[in-house]
């Protein structure tokens, strides 16, 4: 059975209700959810009396800019995927293709998981290439991501296998959590806990400890193959791996069949391939979608209750190359200015001509560092009125960055300065739950909806300013994403006395 809400939207919400490309896309997700499921599980583990499995990015990186609206479009999921949904277009073509403004990374590095790019934090990023398939999702370098093998259904799960995906990075660890998924008897503690720990050395030598799972669970299968997958960009020197003191004899397979195949062997996989759940014969299959390259291991099934298990790499790299960075030559400061028509009460569009050599601009605003800057003209929004703000841009490539001048603009008068506030309605329509009251708050976001489904006009909207004014025009906004509840026509009266 499927469940088709639909919402408010004109298509049906089907996966492949829309046909290709966006069912290869849709099946691709659906898998990758299903494949990080173990992840998923120990995070709403952790949501039981902790931070939840959503979560907005004040809770893990509190700072005036996250306090805000700012980050209001993107979410962490989990400690380690920071995901940035395309919500609007940007500069979209014809097949969907876009860009993404405006990312936001907190301090640390992170990677793209999709392409295994490392983005430095601590700023927001801008024309982020964004394909019709691709999702903005970023990983916290250092994590660690318990998997399971692809599925339709956590009923096909390989219970004999458990996976994980390592980005090593400094030290880290993780707690992944397993039950029988079924019924309740978590509360009376049935439930199996892991803990991992990943480390790289200033040698560059990696050390990942998988500990014993501690717990028990009606169904808990303790014999279980492992397998990791390491990010890397380099072949590593050399791999072993223990259980317990039982050093692993690995041999090196020579092929990803072989690897599938075979036991205690490890895989250098040069560009594994993302695009695996295409539809058959499709355009989409044709699709080349790879990231960067991967150390297999897989290791032979042992008790996990009853030892350790200890991977070691020798020689790991990781380090893939800036691709926002590729030109070469001197740079001149750019002059930007912020014109009288970029210039509006809560925008500033600040405008400059290209830098010969500049692969991007950075620009210092209000404390934050907008990088990957690569048109000119960006827009600043959600500025207060009549305010002065400054800014510092300057022009980047792999040689470096250019100077770094400021330059000033002041925000233009409060379009709404004499709107009336304050004011109460009331009205002979039966609302849908909403307060009559987001009609007049100056919320753009927010609308009043009569009751579904009942006929409603003609109405009586009653509005009381609560003092006595000259009132020079009413400024209707109707709503933007639909048709209905738009209003067409009526007739105004107005009353000193609230009666006559």
């Amino acid at each position: 059975m499927q469940l088709n809400m639909d919402g408010w939207g004109a298509n049906e919400k089907y996966p492949h209700a829309l046909g290709e490309p966006a069912t290869s896309i849709n099946r691709w997700y659906l898998k990758l959810k299903s494949e990080i499921m173990p992840y998923a599980y120990s995070i709403a583990k952790e949501a039981v009396d902790g931070l939840p499995m959503i979560r907005a990015m004040f809770l893990e990186y509190p700072n005036p800019y996250t306090l805000g609206k700012a980050t209001q479009y993107r979410f962490l999921y989990g400690p380690y995927f920071l995901v940035a949904p395309i919500y609007q277009a940007t500069k979209a073509d014809e097949q969907g293709n876009d860009i993404r403004n405006g990312i936001y990374l907190p301090e640390g590095e992170w990677v793209d998981y999709f392409s295994g790019e490392i983005y430095q934090g601590g700023r927001i990023i801008n024309s982020y290439e964004a394909p019709l398939w691709k999702l903005p999702v970023f990983v916290k370098n250092g994590a660690i991501i318990p998997m399971t093998s692809h599925n339709n259904n956590v009923n096909e799960t390989n219970k004999n296998l458990r996976i994980y995906e390592l980005y090593p990075y400094g030290q880290s660890t993780f707690t992944e959590y397993d039950d029988d998924g079924t019924t309740e008897e978590y509360r009376a503690g049935k439930g199996v806990n892991t803990l991992i720990e990943s480390g790289v050395n200033a040698k560059g030598d990696v050390t990942v400890t998988i500990h014993p799972a501690k717990g028990d669970f009606n169904g808990f299968v303790k014999e279980k193959a492992t397998e990791f997958r390491v990010n890397v960009t380099e072949k590593p020197k050399k791999v072993a791996a223990t259980i317990g003191k039982t050093k692993m004899k690995l041999t090196e397979a020579g092929s990803m069949d072989e690897f599938i195949q075979k036991e205690n062997v490890y895989f250098y996989d040069t560009q594994p391939n993302l695009n695996k759940f295409a539809t058959k014969g499709s355009e989409f299959e044709k699709e080349v979608i790879t990231k960067n390259p991967q150390l297999l291991v897989k290791l032979a099934a042992a008790d996990i209750t009853a030892n350790s298990t200890t991977l070691t790499i020798n020689g790991f790299v990781f380090a893939p190359a800036d691709s926002h960075k590729v030109s070469s030559g001197s740079l001149v400061a750019p002059k930007a200015q912020v014109t009288d028509e970029n210039t509006a009460a809560y925008t500033l569009k600040p405008t400059w001509n290209k830098v010969d050599n500049a692969d991007y601009y950075e620009i210092e605003f209000d404390g934050m560092n907008y990088s990957t800057i690569k048109d000119t003209e960006p827009l600043f929004e959600g500025l207060n009125v009549e305010t002065a703000y400054d800014f510092k841009i300057r022009a980047v490539n792999k040689d470096g960055t250019s100077d770094w001048p400021a330059f000033s603009a002041t925000t233009k008068r409060d379009p709404l300065e004499f709107a009336i506030h304050g004011i109460v309605g009331q009205t002979t329509a039966a609302s849908q739950g909403r307060s009559l009251r987001r009609l007049f708050d100056f919320e753009e976001g927010e609308l009043w909806h009569t009751k579904y489904n009942e006929k409603t006009v003609p109405f009586d909207l009653i509005m009381d300013l609560r003092s006595i004014n000259q009132v020079e025009k009413f400024h209707y906004l109707p709503r933007e994403n639909a048709g209905n509840g738009t209003l067409l026509k009526g007739t105004v009266y107005y009353s000193m006395d609230k009666e006559n």
